[in-house]
């Protein structure tokens, strides 16, 4: 069972987008936090196959779906191409507006550069990422891309409102499930899988040996993931204990 996307949305995706907003040069809370919000979509398209059927006919599973509001929106279409290029390294396939993990670095933002109304407003260190030869900052494609995501969930709210309505009642009164709890471990491990299978590709590539940053952040991201996983764990014996106490 997937989670609820609201609930993954409050507690999953807009901590991590907190946490990178305040600190807003770091790449590791800046990937956590395109990870996050990647995934919701995901668990939007999971709701969907379920509660609405006919919104996503059209899409064959979740990468479907992302490609498709990928056409209509462009920060939406950069965040998936970072999200992808984090778990691959290089895109080949299709038209990626992002080619590259090393495309997307932490850079000083002088006082008084970039377009009026991005970015944020100070001479630190910012994360961003060239694209069509216009560096564009990743704090804004995150924010106008969940935008993209939480009007999706409007959308379906609106077209199947007692579905939602319940599951939003819901949220916060039931405990978390077991079953929701190895669906997270999986996907956890996933991302763990894919981190580690990227930081080896970028050790043996000879043209990336100079890219410490890079190799730092991706080490630190997959040292977090492993917390989280042991955290999830301990959650997970945690119920197996009261179980086993009540039974």
């Amino acid at each position: 069972m997937t989670a609820d996307p609201l609930e993954f949305l409050e507690s999953v995706v807009r901590p991590n987008i907190k946490d990178f907003s305040e600190h807003f040069g770091d790449l590791r809370r800046c990937f956590n936090a395109i990870a996050a919000v990647d995934a919701l979509a995901a668990h939007i398209y999971e709701w969907c196959k379920k509660n609405a059927p006919s919104d996503v006919a059209g899409d064959k599973d979740d990468s479907s779906f992302r490609d498709r509001l990928a056409q209509s929106n462009r920060s939406f279409r950069i965040l998936r191409d970072i999200a992808k290029a984090q778990k691959h390294v290089s895109l080949k396939r299709g038209e990626p507006i992002i080619d590259h993990a090393r495309e997307v670095r932490s850079k000083r933002r002088p006082y008084g550069t970039g377009a009026y109304g991005t970015g944020r407003y100070s001479g630190s260190a910012q994360v961003s990422v060239d694209v069509d030869g216009k560096r564009v900052f990743v704090a804004d494609v995150i924010e106008e891309a969940l935008e993209v995501l939480e009007a999706q969930m409007r959308q379906f709210a609106q077209s199947h409102p007692p579905a939602c309505r319940d599951r939003a009642e819901d949220e916060g009164r039931e405990a978390v499930s077991r079953e929701r709890l190895d669906d997270n471990l999986r996907m956890l491990r996933k991302m763990e899988e894919h981190l580690s299978a990227m930081l080896a590709k970028v050790k043996a590539d000879p043209e990336l040996q100079g890219s410490s940053e890079l190799i730092h952040v991706t080490g630190e991201l997959i040292k977090s993931l492993g917390a989280e996983i042991r955290a999830v764990e301990r959650a997970i014996g945690e119920i197996e204990r009261r179980h086993d106490e009540q039974g």
